[in-house]
């Protein structure tokens, strides 16, 4: 399903409105409610951490540290001023909401979450906090329709509001991934060798609470261990 929506992503009639992380959740949820084969929820469970545990690696192999550290002054600036948004916000959110929302504390760690590493991050940290499916598609979903609506805004007008303070950045687009995505082509050997170094890597974070603890339920070291392991791969 991500290959397929990485194919569309590109045609002319899906580009603006349909992401491949969208679609993926859009085909889930379709089959989710269709049933069109009977689903094991609690095998259902497994495979959803089991993907979250690769693709954690996966997605941290692309992080071109050497590249970024270019552009360390504005860029370090832009992405603390995020994270004290997210957790303002979700601090306020919290407050406010706290005593009437169930697991608020959970809540608030993953909107922290995904507003500085995307829906992976706050699915990983969701995991690690051991919040409920209940809350982590409830997440998702708030987050699907408030970030929607200000991908409008950002797509639409914010250039032509914002553009006296903000001004547009001047730099090399060859640093920036989302130019360097769209010129490889899927390549099945690189991708299972991805796979498999995410695999290995993997089992290296689980045994580290293993060995250290004599258990592996301590699901934030293992995600812990595998970011760490990963930006150290990549």
């Amino acid at each position: 399903m991500p290959w397929v929506g990485m194919v569309l992503y590109k045609k002319p009639f899906f580009k603006h409105w349909m992401s491949p992380v969208v679609f993926c959740y859009g085909i889930g949820i379709i089959i989710s409610n269709l049933r069109p084969f009977p689903l094991n929820d609690a095998l259902s469970n497994y495979v959803t951490m089991g993907t979250i545990v690769l693709a954690i690696p996966l997605l941290l192999f692309s992080a071109k540290i050497l590249k970024w550290l270019k552009y360390t002054g504005k860029g370090l600036i832009s992405f603390l001023l995020c994270v004290v948004s997210a957790m303002v916000g979700a601090s306020i959110a919290w407050y406010f909401l706290g005593d009437s929302v169930d697991s608020a504390w959970r809540l608030s760690g993953m909107l922290v979450g995904i507003y500085t590493g995307g829906t992976p991050n706050m699915q990983a940290i969701g995991m690690a906090l051991q919040a409920s499916q209940e809350n982590i598609i409830l997440v998702n979903a708030a987050d699907m329709l408030m970030g929607g609506a200000y991908l409008i805004f950002l797509s639409t007008v914010a250039h032509q509001l914002l553009k006296g303070i903000l001004p547009d950045f001047e730099g090399n687009d060859e640093a920036n991934p989302e130019f360097e995505l769209g010129g490889k082509k899927f390549n099945v050997l690189d991708s299972l060798k991805g796979i498999g170094l995410s695999i290995v890597i993997a089992g290296i974070a689980v045994a580290i609470p293993y060995f250290l603890l004599g258990s592996m339920e301590n699901i934030a070291l293992i995600i812990l261990g595998l970011t760490a392991i990963s930006i150290a791969a990549a």
